[in-house]
């Protein structure tokens, strides 16, 4: 199973959308759906997901495009 982020800004309009392409992406490849969410900024959020711009898709520390 791959490990996918989601790195986002609350105020950004594509979120829905990245939601929208992760959820079809993990149903095509017929695994269950399975990611982790951190706001841009988040001080909890671990360095892999630090310095990105929003909406990014990490899969296994790769950048996706949305």
């Amino acid at each position: 199973m791959p490990t996918v982020d989601l790195i986002y800004d609350t105020n950004c309009p594509n979120v829905a959308k990245a939601r929208t392409n992760l959820m079809r992406a993990f149903s095509k490849a017929r695994i269950t759906a399975s990611w982790s969410e951190y706001g841009i900024g988040d001080p909890e959020g671990p360095d892999r997901v630090r310095g990105y711009g929003s909406p990014t898709i990490l899969v296994d520390g790769r950048r996706m495009r949305v």
